[in-house]
């Protein structure tokens, strides 16, 4: 079976994509999936912030954010946009995960993506 395949990028407000953000700007992270296989619904985005230790800061998902996920087929995209990102000053590694609606099974994930 062959599995999906999935990068992620962020922008500022200035629709570029960054690796610097001001505590308050704008940042939307794109989740590029492509399925080689035509993918039954119940899957699920998740975007995971930590900080540079390794602490997870937020994860947010499109499961409890209650976006149902319909057949996943061919290339797409998944944006989580954030208006005002409010982290203190400091370093966060960014990761992407595509799982089950259980989020117990990894189809694909990016770790520092």
């Amino acid at each position: 079976m062959r599995s999906s395949s999935s990068e992620s990028s962020s922008w500022a407000a200035t629709d570029k994509p960054s690796i610097a953000l001001e505590t308050g700007e704008k940042l939307t992270v794109r989740c590029r999936y492509r399925v080689f296989r035509a993918r039954p619904a119940n899957r699920c985005f998740s975007v995971l912030i930590y900080t540079s230790d390794g602490h997870v800061v937020t994860a947010p998902n499109t499961k409890e954010a209650g976006i149902e996920i319909d057949v996943l087929d061919g290339r797409g995209y998944v944006d989580l946009q954030v208006d005002s990102l409010m982290l203190l000053p400091g370093l966060f590694d960014v990761s992407v995960a595509i799982t089950d609606g259980t989020l117990l099974h990894h189809y694909d994930n990016r770790q520092s993506a």
